[in-house]
């Protein structure tokens, strides 16, 4: 892949090349009203370095010490230049594989993308049914009664059983402080207000929905 510099969430690229080699799977990306689960789901462009950890591609901000609610840095730009990798998961029920095979084979090639030239050529695709190693997954947890996750790109974990606007998998501030220490100190002159808001600022920052929170374990 080549031609790319600039500002870009990669899943985005992975989406054109598929809309590209066939236009009616536009309709699966289209926002809906509820929500339904993803019909499709994509990654971001990544690259596997020599220790075996994935390096995702994608465009940031960096928040320095004094950000607490909001980031407002310089957003790092990206260079395609390379050999990639992305997973994409669909339900066979969903979309034929042949379709999506189809999809991405027209789609390669170059093409404009966001103000750019990009020229991209696919060299391997393999083709792997998840139900298996999610088994093992499953197994391994209940035999050991814990697991540890490795988010290697942005992500925000919902509860697909909630249907309130936040739907956390993590505990809230509310759930984990039972006595709100900080508001009585307050009440009691002990603490400072500007120094309870930048707390609960910083509280609600660190169990929010971590959509930009990297490498989260």
């Amino acid at each position: 892949m080549s031609g790319f510099q600039g500002v870009l969430f990669t899943s985005k690229l992975v989406k054109t090349l598929l809309i590209r080699g066939d236009p009616s799977l536009s309709s699966v990306f289209e926002p809906r009203a509820g929500d339904p689960p993803k019909p499709v789901h994509t990654t971001p462009l990544f690259s596997v370095e020599k220790n075996g950890r994935l390096r995702c591609v994608y465009s940031y901000v960096r928040c320095g010490q004094g950000s607490t609610a909001k980031c407002s840095g310089r957003v790092e730009p990206v260079r395609l230049e390379g050999r990639y990798h992305f997973y994409l998961g669909f339900s066979t029920s969903v979309l034929e594989l042949g379709r999506v095979l189809t999809a991405l084979d027209k789609g390669a090639g170059c093409f404009e993308f966001a103000g750019k030239q990009v020229c991209i050529t696919l060299d391997t695709i393999n083709i792997t049914d998840p139900s298996a190693p999610a088994s093992r997954i499953a197994e391994k947890v209940l035999e050991t009664g814990r697991v540890k996750i490795i988010l290697a790109s942005p992500a925000m974990l919902r509860d697909p059983f909630k249907r309130a606007k936040h739907k956390a998998l993590i505990p809230t501030v509310m759930n984990l402080f039972s006595t709100p220490l900080y508001t009585m100190l307050v009440e009691k002159g002990l603490y400072g207000f500007k120094a309870f808001r930048r707390q609960i600022v910083m509280l609600h920052r660190i169990f929010n929905e971590p959509y930009t929170v990297l490498k989260t374990v």
